[in-house]
Order: C-alpha cells, then structure tokens, then sequence
C-alpha cells in the first residue's frame, strides 16, 4: 500500500508561480511622504557686484522658504537682503563660505556703501514628485535600469524659479562714482550631507551700473533630488543627478542591486 503512495509523490511536479511583492509594509509610501513634507534641500540666493574681471563685491543673500511650503503653483516673494551667518545657530543654515563675504557678517561701517541693503523678487514654484507612486506602480519597469529610474522619479521634484528684480542695492561702486553691477547666483544646499554643491544651480546676467537692476530670468524645471536620497550617491562637480544616472547604469551598480 505504501509503495503506489510514494511512486504518486514521486511524481508530482511543483508549479511555478508568478508572484510579486512590491513594498509588502508600504515603507516607500512613508519615505515618499517624509520626503514632500522635508525635502532637505535649501536654495540660497547670492547677490554680487561683478566686477570683471578682477574680483566680485558681496551684495547680500537670501534664502527661499523651504521647497515642502512652496508647491506647484508658483508664488511670489519680496526677499530682503541680509548679511551671511556663519554660525552654527544660524537661520535656516550657516551661509555659504566664500573668500567675497569674510568681513561681511560683522558690520563694515556707517556709510551706506558699506551696509548691505534692499531686496530681491523672485517667483518659484516647486513639483514634487515628478512622477506619482500610481503611475509607476501601473506600468512597473521590468530591467534594472528602469526599475532604477523610476525609484528615482518618485524622489526627484522640480524647481522653476524666476529671479525678476532688486530694489535698493548697496552702491557698491560709490568711490568709482558709479552704483553696482549686480548678478544673483542660486546655489543649493543638501541638509542631509550639510553640503553645498561646488557650483550654482544657475545665475543671472550682469546688469550694469544700476541699484534696481530688472533681470527677468527665468529656469524652468530643475530637477532636485531630495537630500535624503541623494545622500546614498557620491557628489559630484557636474552636480547629484548626472552622478546618480552615471551610478545606476555602471555594471558595477547593477551587480549590486541585483
């Protein structure tokens, strides 16, 4: 009796199945939602007499309220100037070093060319993310490197920002007889690696001899990572995304994620 039993095991045959987990715990759905709510990136507006070619003159800085507060629709905001702080209580973040700013974060002097004046208008607005969880979870990629694209997306926001005017500047020039020539640099800061990139995220052109310059620029869709995820990739001089898309494509990085 028990030999056609086993012979009837025996011959059983296990049957594939297809089966996928795709975030059992939802953990990404809370990273994602950590990271709208705290994007860890700061944007600091600089403000500088450009002097060409031999030095620039240190105009002023300003901070955009953080990126989560701001949204997809644009917003308009009037920027006052201030002094760098580079202590480490400083609000929102110590500013950024720069050989242009030492002595500017004490006070210069009683003139008016040696106090830092005025403010900047810009509009931004901020999309986050550039591609929702749904939309990649109904068409999941299927190879390595779409898998991580899409990881990416769901990290990745977009920073359009219009730099339109300045009102009031310091007349850096005065001794010259003449008032600044002002160009405002946007550079960015990771809260998470506590890090500036190398270079800005973009600038404006010179206005010449003119304390209420009217620039007009405007920088549609930059891509941000959040400081988060950007941490886990080395920077990089050309900036964090095309390091992130050098990394996810190298054999090196897929053996790892496989």
């Amino acid at each position: 009796v028990t030999a056609p039993v086993e012979n009837a095991l025996a011959r059983r045959k296990a049957i594939p199945l297809n089966v996928s987990l795709v975030d059992p715990h939802n953990d990404e759905a809370e990273v994602q939602l950590s990271d709208a709510m705290d994007v860890q990136q700061s944007i600091l507006l600089e403000v500088w007499d450009a002097d060409f070619p031999r030095s620039k003159d240190f105009l002023g800085e300003a901070w955009l309220p953080p990126l989560s507060s701001i949204g997809a629709r644009r917003k308009d905001f009037v920027l006052p100037l201030r002094k760098p702080d580079f202590g480490s209580m400083a609000e929102p973040w110590p500013s950024r070093e720069d050989d242009g700013k030492k002595g500017w974060d004490v006070e210069q002097g009683k003139e008016e060319m040696h106090k830092i004046s005025g403010e900047i208008f810009v509009s931004v607005s901020w999309l986050f993310p550039v591609v929702a969880m749904d939309e990649t979870d109904e068409h999941a990629p299927e190879n390595m490197k779409d898998r991580a694209q899409a990881e990416q997306n769901r990290h990745t926001g977009k920073l359009s920002i219009k730099i339109d005017k300045a009102r009031n500047l310091r007349r850096a020039d005065a001794k010259k007889g003449r008032d600044c020539d002002p160009m405002v640099f946007v550079w960015v800061r990771n809260d998470s690696l506590r890090q500036w990139r190398k270079r800005p995220l973009c600038k404006t052109s010179v206005i010449n001899n003119n304390r209420n310059p009217e620039w007009k620029f405007e920088k549609a869709d930059l891509e941000l990572l959040t400081g988060a995820y950007e941490s886990r990739f080395p920077p990089k001089d050309v900036g964090f995304i095309p390091a992130v898309m050098e990394l996810i494509t190298s054999p090196t990085a897929k053996r790892r994620v496989e």
